[in-house]
């Protein structure tokens, strides 16, 4: 699994190849501004906090050729295996 500087790593490797990625959900819904009267803490939910510092959006969309899903492949290989 991704840890959050990996994640990101992973982010600016595939931006510098042309590979859009986002990092969406970045904060888990109980720390958003109107739960903030609830108090919670991240021991609270500790899988969604997980989750939120791993989770990289990959291009995804009805327009995406097999050629494109190949390059998005092939980088994320590239990345994992140092080249």
């Amino acid at each position: 699994t991704l840890i959050r500087d990996q994640r990101d790593q992973l982010k600016t490797h595939l931006d510098a190849h042309g590979i859009p990625t986002g990092i969406h959900y970045s904060k888990p819904l109980p720390f958003y501004d109107a739960y903030s009267r609830f108090g919670h803490t991240r021991e609270d939910f500790p899988v969604s906090v997980n989750d939120a510092e791993r989770i990289l959006s990959l291009p995804l969309h009805a327009h995406i050729t097999a050629e494109d899903q190949l390059r998005v492949v092939s980088a994320i290989q590239d990345y994992f295996s140092g080249d």
